[in-house]
């Protein structure tokens, strides 16, 4: 549930080089996607895929695939995602892209329930994050996440506490609605709503403040399905309609329906929504 940082995006960019072309459409498509340009990122990225076959980029090409991957990711299509990402040759990359390429491994484990996944993933690639050398922001990320992965049921929750420190201290405090989503997730897994909320609602702040849609719209959603979970039938359909009306507006069709058909569920007058979903689906070729 969680985008990269501007700083992530600038380290990216600093790491392909500006003197290539491939370089500069990478840089461009970080900007668009970051704050919610997927199309407009995504023609960028093919013209980068096909600048860095002219020039025999080799690292550029796998920077690119990795980002092409993290657009798919938002989109919700995970196979696609996990396809290009077997098409990066990790042996190109630097250890900042190595840790970044492994992050976004355990978010679309995570993202499909498969936190046993996320987890292995982890703990196989301890010496990459676990290496001081590297850059502090990506290896206090691939830690938090590992902190989320272990908070679910099955994980080794003793080592919980201890990572989320870890990656707290790595962070230095530069990524608090990050910090944030990750303490809410971990509230979540532990089953402590009320704590969940709070940060989930605190976390939305931040996003909202950085202008990082995406993530808003995975926090509204959350807080939605908690409300619904407590009985609150207003409170969740009004979060569940914001996350809704979001990602109509962002163009993704496959979180628009999962957050559209829970609001549907509870409110299913709304021909407004309801047409958009037939909208959707037939994007999407969807007949369900």
């Amino acid at each position: 549930m969680v985008v990269r940082s501007a700083i992530l995006a600038l380290l990216c960019s600093l790491a392909l080089g500006f003197a290539t072309e491939t370089g500069s459409l990478a840089y461009r498509a970080h900007e668009l996607y970051a704050t919610g340009h997927y199309a407009d990122a995504m023609n960028l990225l093919k013209k980068g895929l096909e600048s860095s076959a002219k020039e025999a980029d080799v690292q550029g090409e796998s920077r690119i695939l990795l980002d092409m991957a993290q657009v798919q990711f938002h989109a919700y299509e995970f196979t696609s995602a996990e396809e290009l990402l077997a098409l990066v040759r990790e042996k190109y990359l630097n250890t900042q892209a190595r840790l970044a390429q492994l992050r976004l491994r355990m978010l679309l484990a995570e993202y499909q329930g498969k936190f046993d996944v996320s987890r292995a993933l982890f703990l196989d690639q301890r010496p990459l994050w676990s290496d001081e050398k590297a850059q502090d922001q990506e290896r206090g990320l691939v830690i938090l996440e590992g902190a989320v992965a272990n908070a679910a049921p099955g994980g080794d929750q003793a080592k919980v506490d201890p990572w989320l420190k870890e990656a707290t201290d790595l962070l230095d405090d530069e990524a608090p609605g990050v910090l944030l989503l990750a303490r809410a997730k971990i509230a979540d897994q532990h089953k402590n709503v009320s704590e969940a909320k709070e940060l989930y609602s605190k976390s939305l702040t931040y996003a909202q403040k950085s202008q990082r849609s995406w993530t808003s719209g995975q926090i509204l959603l959350r807080l939605g399905f908690l409300a619904q979970g407590e009985g609150n039938k207003d409170e969740a359909a009004d979060n569940l309609l914001r996350a809704t009306k979001l990602y109509l507006e962002l163009e993704l069709d496959r979180p628009f329906l999962v957050a559209a058909k829970a609001y549907l569920a509870l409110v299913p007058d709304d021909s407004i929504i309801s047409h958009e979903v037939m909208l959707a689906k037939m994007r999407l070729h969807d007949p369900k």
